[in-house]
Formats: structure tokens, C-alpha cells, sequence
């Protein structure tokens, strides 16, 4: 089968295309033919060696990237009755124990890694889940907590992980303010941001004590690099930055430095023994238009590997999509 790989990881790795064996499925693992492949930061950090650190991470040569994707059951390894094959699922690639990733034509997955698709929801549309849909997902409900009537910030808000989190916490019933350069400011607006702050231009304490005067409840940030500065300033007392931490990410937010306004840090990582539950329910809410996916950009296997270029720069809007086998 055709795959993206890199021979190893590192600053200077670059992707190719290659031939590889297709894997058989163990106990409890399902070989998936994959549609589409959602592209992450997480799979340019893991090209560059963000996860060498990591002592369980052993990256086979070459080595399979791409974290997710959505496509049709093929095989089924021994004690799995509760997939067919046919069946069309959502899935999470498990890259920490170097195991090959969702950008080839096939990919062998736990069945817990997968998750049902709904009948009419696009692929393109459900490849945006596991990864940027769970994240979203994980940070608004269960380590943001947000209810109704709160005022939340998203920062970089117009990527993948972002344009999930202003929906859901819209859906919750919070009102929503984004940051995101000129280009994005429409579309922020669109899922539902009441109020744009472009963060080349304009202060974002400053604008975002405009929009909240009392301070916001959360501070989301889905880039979790620099930090939002004066972070503490912006938020009411009791208030709370999230931070998307991925693949060991920076922590840009210090404890001594929200305590005295009365705030504190969270790290969002994924709870992957809750990722099944999560893809399901976001699924749902594609399904029946409570929520939209991100603006999606539809690209070919060949052009996979400056793609993963493109989401090093952090400034795509929504998701980058890869069709692998769409047309199967």
C-alpha cells in the first residue's frame, strides 16, 4: 500500500511517498482502509521530533505519519464483535507507541480507537473529529466546564481545535470571543464569535476587557505557545486558562502569576480512554447540525507532505484534509 513516511524523525526529516506492507490486526484491533486523513500540528511536531523525549515512543523506520482520519472497516483481528467489517468509523492512530499513522491507504487501530460515523455525515467532515473535534470537545466540557451565561476566549480561534471550541461552547450556551488574524475575522464571526479581536493589531487584554469589563470565565488556548499576555488581567476572579498542552508542548503560563487575580492553569490533554464516548457525541452533533464542522480544504496524497509545512506555519483556517481513498 502507499503510505507518507519519513525515514526518521527529526528537524530534518522530510516526508515521502512510499510502498509498505499492509499490517494484519491483532487481538482486538481492526484494519481500517482509510478515506481521508486529517492533518494536525501534532504531525508536524512528531515529524520534527517533538516526541523523542518521550521514553515510549519508538518510532519504526519508516515511519507512518498522521493522526487520525475517518474510513471503512477491512479486517478484524480475534475477539472484536462489536465492528464489522463495512462499517464506517472514525479513527485515532496510537503514534506514542510508534505505531504507523492514518496517511497510507490502510491503517490497524484498536477498535477502542474507533468510533461510528453517522449515515450522511460527509468523510472529509468526520476526519476533523478525533483529533481537533476530541480536543475542543475535552477542553469545553471537562476541563473548561463551561456553562451557560459565561463569557469564554478562545485563542486561536479559526483553527481546527479552535473553530470546534467556539461552537461548543456556543452550544453551551456561553457567549464566545476569538482571537485570529484579519484574514479570519468573517469566519470567526460565522460560527458564532461575538466579538473579534485581531491579535496582529489590537491589544488582546485590552480588547478583551472591552468586550468582558468584569473579566472572562475561561481562557482557552488552543496554541498554548507564548501565552496571551497579562492572561491573569483579562480574567475574573475564579476564572481559568485552559491550555491545549500537545506532544509536550511549552507551558507559557505560570501559577504565581494567575494566583494573584484569583485564576489558574489547566493543561488539556486527552483523556483517550474517553476519546470513543467523545468522537460518538461530536459525531452526533455534525449529524444532526447542532455544530458545523471547520472550514475544510480538500487535498490530494500527493500534496501531503507540503501540507505538513503549511500547518507548521499555525496559520491555516480549519482543517487540511487529505482524500486517500475518498472515491472507494
Amino acid at each position: 500500500m502507499r503510505a507518507i513516511v519519513v525515514d526518521r524523525v527529526g528537524p530534518d526529516a522530510r516526508p515521502r511517498i512510499a510502498e509498505i506492507p499492509i499490517a494484519t490486526p491483532g487481538p482486538d484491533e481492526v484494519l481500517v482502509r482509510v478515506q481521508f486523513a486529517s492533518v494536525n500540528p501534532a504531525d508536524w511536531k512528531c515529524r520534527s521530533g517533538w516526541m523523542l523525549p518521550f521514553p515510549q515512543f519508538r518510532p519504526r523506520s519508516p515511519f507512518v505519519l498522521g493522526f487520525d482520519g475517518v474510513g471503512t472497516v477491512a479486517a478484524l483481528g480475534t475477539d472484536v464483535n462489536d465492528v464489522r467489517i463495512g462499517d464506517r468509523v472514525c479513527v485515532r492512530a496510537n503514534q506514542m507507541t510508534g505505531q504507523n499513522g492514518t496517511f497510507a491507504e490502510t491503517v490497524c487501530v484498536a477498535r477502542s480507537d474507533t468510533a461510528p460515523v453517522p449515515d450522511g455525515l460527509p468523510g472529509e467532515h468526520a476526519a476533523t473529529i478525533p483529533v481537533a473535534g476530541v480536543t475542543a470537545y475535552q477542553s469545553i466540557t471537562k476541563y473548561a466546564r463551561v456553562a451557560s451565561g459565561q463569557r469564554i476566549l478562545v485563542n486561536g480561534a479559526a483553527g481546527g481545535v479552535g473553530s470546534y471550541a467556539v461552537q461548543l461552547a456556543r452550544h453551551a450556551g456561553a457567549r464566545v470571543a476569538g482571537t485570529c488574524g484579519p484574514d479570519n475575522a468573517a469566519y470567526l464571526r460565522d460560527l458564532g464569535c461575538e466579538h473579534v479581536i485581531n491579535y496582529r493589531t489590537q491589544n488582546v487584554r485590552d480588547a478583551s476587557r472591552m468586550w468582558a469589563k468584569g473579566g472572562v470565565h475561561v481562557l482557552l488556548d488552543t496554541v498554548n505557545v507564548d501565552g496571551v499576555p497579562d492572561a491573569g488581567e483579562l480574567l475574573r476572579t475564579g476564572g481559568v486558562v485552559v491550555g491545549v498542552v500537545t506532544l509536550g508542548a511549552a507551558q507559557p503560563y505560570r501559577e504565581e502569576e494567575l494566583r494573584p487575580y484569583g485564576a489558574r492553569f489547566v493543561a488539556a490533554t486527552v483523556k483517550r480512554d474517553e476519546a470513543r464516548a467523545d468522537m460518538i457525541a461530536l459525531a452526533r452533533l455534525l449529524a444532526d447540525g447542532s455544530i458545523r464542522p471547520p472550514a475544510v480544504e480538500v487535498i490530494s496524497f500527493e500534496e501531503a507532505p507540503q501540507a505538513l509545512d503549511r500547518i507548521g506555519s499555525g496559520h491555516v483556517r480549519g482543517k487540511i484534509v487529505v482524500a486517500i481513498g475518498a472515491g472507494e
